[in-house]
């Protein structure tokens, strides 16, 4: 679901965010703080691994005689096949907030497809949205909400292919923060903005009750 509460300004926007992540917060640090021994061990793994592939490509280039040759080559396709398979063990991260398009992708996929945007200023989120790239930039949000297929093809990194993706946006916003949102045609006009549930707050100034 992407949802944007919309409220005047000093409505303690930043005060309900704040009750809602402060339990998921509190879960991230006691689940990375009990697991932190496995992300390590997933980390040295991998860079062990990656020492290998690199010396068995060494050993192939310098090899003399054909027989090395091919067993060095034998031996770097058996570890690029298992680091093709390897899994990393990630910290768990399950929100965010000022994180562009391309970062996104990649922290969809090191969370299992899953991730969420939750933000108290929600017009600063919305910016964000297509500032970083060109309009091909909004793809990981519309993907992200109807769960089609995610793949992300840049020169010099790696892709990232996402099957199912879930993303889900909280992002409280003051009424001209809509107004600009609905001016920008490249955000209306393909389709993220019908995405968004927006839901007009009644205001609560001068009816809280003093404590």
């Amino acid at each position: 679901m992407y949802i944007a509460p919309i409220a005047p300004p000093s409505e303690r926007k930043s005060g309900v965010i704040d009750l809602v992540v402060r339990p998921l917060i509190d879960f991230e640090i006691e689940y990375n703080r009990d697991h932190g021994g496995e992300f390590n061990q997933s980390r040295s793994e991998l860079k062990l691994l990656q020492g290998r592939i690199s010396n068995a490509e060494q050993t192939a280039i310098k090899a003399k005689k054909s027989d090395d040759q091919r067993v060095a080559e034998y031996e770097l396709q058996e570890l690029n096949a298992e680091l093709a398979e390897f899994e990393a063990v990630e910290p768990l991260r399950l929100f965010g907030a000022d994180v562009t398009p391309e970062k996104l992708a990649a922290m969809l996929k090191a969370q299992g497809g899953t991730f969420a945007l939750v933000s108290a200023e929600g017009g600063g989120l919305f910016e964000n949205i297509g500032r970083y790239s060109d309009k091909g930039g909004l793809e990981i949000y519309l993907n992200g909400y109807s769960g089609d297929r995610v793949c992300v093809d840049r020169k010099g990194s790696d892709s990232i292919v996402i099957d199912r993706p879930t993303l889900t946006i909280i992002a409280p916003c003051q009424p001209s923060v809509v107004v600009d949102l609905f001016a920008d045609t490249q955000k209306a006009g393909r389709g993220l903005l019908s995405r968004i549930l927006f839901v007009k707050c009644p205001s609560r100034v001068g009816s809280r009750k003093a404590t």
